[in-house]
C-alpha cells in the first residue's frame, strides 16, 4: 500500500488534504534537488578541465565580505610579527579563519565582525557553541597541522580572536581557552 492510499484510510479529511499537500511539497523538492545534483555534477566535470581550485569558486556576498575581513586580520598579524601558515583550515567539524605561528606558538585566530552594535559587539557573538565548534574544528585539524609544520611534536598552542566593530579593530591574544575535562 502507498503512502497515498494508507492516509485515505487512516486519517480525517482536513489531515488527509493537509497530508497530501506535505506529499507533493516532498516529491517537488526531491526532483528539485535531483535536477541540482545533476547540473552540479555538469559543473564539476566541467571545471575539472580547467584545474580550477575549489577556493577559487564563487563566494557568496557574505563570504566576500568575510573573506574581507579575515585580509585585514591576516595583515594585522603579519605586521605584529606572526607568521600565518594557513587560512579558512575546513573540516567536517567546522572552519578556521587563520591559523599563524608566534616562534613556537601554533595560534588559531578566530575573525568576527559586526557592523552594528544593535545585537552586541563581534566579541560577544562568540557564543559557547561557536567556541565549541572551534575547539572541536582544531582538535580534527591539530595533527595535519603539526605534521607540516612542527615535525609531528605538538606545540604550545593558544586561540586568538580578532574583532572588527564600528569602535575599531581589537586583537584579544588568547581569548578561547577550553575547559579541562571536557
Amino acid at each position: 500500500m502507498t503512502d497515498l492510499t494508507l492516509a485515505n484510510h487512516c486519517l480525517p479529511a482536513a489531515d488527509h488534504a493537509a497530508f497530501v499537500q506535505a506529499h507533493t511539497a516532498q516529491r517537488k523538492a526531491l526532483e528539485s534537488r535531483k535536477r541540482r545534483d545533476i547540473r552540479k555534477k555538469k559543473r564539476l566535470s566541467a571545471t575539472k578541465h580547467t584545474q580550477e581550485p575549489p577556493r577559487c569558486r564563487s563566494r557568496s556576498p557574505r563570504q566576500r565580505i568575510g573573506d574581507a575581513y579575515e585580509a585585514q586580520a591576516q595583515t594585522l598579524l603579519e605586521r605584529a610579527g606572526l607568521r600565518i601558515i594557513d587560512r579558512q583550515v575546513s573540516c567536517p567539524a567546522g572552519e578556521i579563519d587563520l591559523v599563524a605561528c608566534e616562534q613556537d606558538i601554533l595560534v588559531f585566530v578566530e575573525v568576527r565582525a559586526r557592523s552594528a552594535l544593535s545585537h552586541g559587539s563581534a566579541a560577544a557573538s562568540i557564543t559557547r557553541s561557536k567556541q565549541d565548534r572551534l575547539l572541536r574544528a582544531i582538535k580534527w585539524c591539530l595533527p595535519r597541522l603539526t605534521q607540516q609544520h612542527f615535525g609531528g611534536t605538538i606545540p604550545q598552542c593558544r586561540i586568538d580572536v580578532v574583532t572588527f566593530d564600528p569602535g575599531g579593530v581589537q586583537w584579544l591574544s588568547d581569548a578561547i581557552r577550553p575547559e579541562l575535562g571536557k
